[in-house]
């Protein structure tokens, strides 16, 4: 984070360089790497969540016509088939941008669809600034300048990835991707 932005944010914010140090150590050395290793994950994701609700389904099926076996419960949740916490993003038309509702097994963001995709996705930031300090730091402090602060420094980085970063991963044309040859490559090995 460049200086300036820091000295603004302890200014404005009326938060410490400890703060900002907390909260860049935690992006960068915890949060950052373990992204770095989720290639395009928003697609893992999603085909994740379709083979998730299948294997819900079928297990749920099964408990109801057989008896419970535990073995088998075990089984699904060694494989991570079934989640014990979830964070689901809602769109529903609220006065907000966004919030968050917290349940037993898992939590809703609420956003409201109708505002700019960039306010949303900050105030995504904020709200996932909130849960890390509830539920990952154990703040008690959690404030709305903390949340800020991890909203901040998440949109810096996926700022810098999107201008600059992203560059490494694209092809400048169709013709420049040829795929087949990538294929025919990793298949002769």
């Amino acid at each position: 984070m460049e200086l300036q932005s820091k000295n603004d944010l302890k200014l404005n914010w009326h938060i410490t360089d400890e703060d900002i140090a907390r909260y860049e150590n935690l992006f960068n050395k915890i949060i950052k790497p373990r992204m770095a290793l989720k290639y395009l994950s928003h697609l893992v994701t999603t085909i994740e969540e379709l083979i998730n609700a299948k294997r819900k389904s079928n297990y749920f099926d099964s408990v109801k016509t057989a008896p419970q076996n535990d073995k088998n419960l075990i089984e699904l949740i060694n494989k991570r088939a079934l989640r014990f916490f979830s964070i689901q993003l809602i769109p529903l038309i609220i006065p907000r941008i966004a919030t968050v509702r917290y349940y037993d097994f898992g939590l809703n963001i609420f956003y409201n669809p109708q505002n700019d995709p960039k306010h949303i996705r900050i105030a995504i930031a904020h709200e996932l600034g909130h849960i890390i300090n509830k539920m990952y730091l154990n703040n008690n402090a959690d404030t709305e300048q903390t949340a800020d602060l991890f909203s901040f420094i998440v949109m810096v980085d996926k700022n810098d990835f999107y201008n600059n970063v992203c560059k490494n991963f694209v092809f400048r044309s169709e013709p420049e991707i040829r795929i087949w040859s990538y294929l025919e490559t990793s298949v002769s090995k």
